[in-house]
């Protein structure tokens, strides 16, 4: 796969956090779409971030809009935003949050230093770190059953955007971890495998 030269688009604008400011921050939700052979987009930067997540919330019977909705919302036990983007199943990514968002939760803090080390992942064996200050989350458009498919189109999107934010920071493919990966009990993303879409990221940063 040729590497395509970013474009200077930014993504959405840092809010740093202070002692008055919210935990999150939230923005209108905005869409963009990643067509074939279009150039990458570069993002902008959260404060404190070192790596990628990514996972797969989307409930049985919602679409594309009421997942956005959720994410830009929250839930009565979380508050929104719950990830930096929604990407659909058509490769349109909907941006929806801005600095801190509640999606990677807590994690495994020897995960986060190899990932920082750029290092293979050793197993997940514990919750001791909050995820949120450290990671872009990304949530994609899938029951994560394992069954519901993934068009190429949407791990197209999945790939260009993990790879933008790695451009960006200097990072390689090793900056990109599922949630699963992460925090002990997840399953997500189901129906692709991490390590797949880590070489897609590594031949794209080429």
């Amino acid at each position: 796969m040729r590497h395509r030269a970013p474009r200077s688009e930014p993504w959405p604008h840092p809010c740093p956090r202070t002692p008055s400011s919210p935990p999150c921050g939230r923005r209108t939700p905005a869409s963009s779409k990643f067509p074939a052979g279009a150039p990458t987009a570069a993002p902008g930067t959260v404060p404190g971030a070192r790596c990628t997540a990514w996972s797969s919330t989307t409930p049985r019977t919602a679409g594309t809009d009421t997942t956005v909705k959720l994410c830009w919302n929250g839930t009565p036990v979380l508050p929104g935003p719950l990830c930096h983007a929604v990407i659909a199943k058509d490769a349109r990514v909907h941006l929806v949050g801005s600095g801190r968002a509640n999606h990677a939760g807590g994690g495994d803090g020897d995960v986060l230093r190899a990932v920082i080390a750029e290092k293979r992942l050793p197993p997940v064996r514990k919750s001791d770190t909050d995820g949120n200050s450290h990671f872009y989350g990304f949530e994609c458009v899938n029951l994560g059953d394992g069954r519901d498919p993934w068009p190429e189109a949407q791990l197209e999107a999945v790939e260009r955007a993990a790879a933008a934010v790695c451009r960006h920071h200097g990072w390689s493919e090793r900056s990109v971890i599922g949630h699963h990966e992460w925090r002990p009990g997840k399953v997500d993303p189901r129906g692709f495998a991490m390590d797949e879409l880590r070489e897609r990221i590594r031949d794209r940063l080429k």
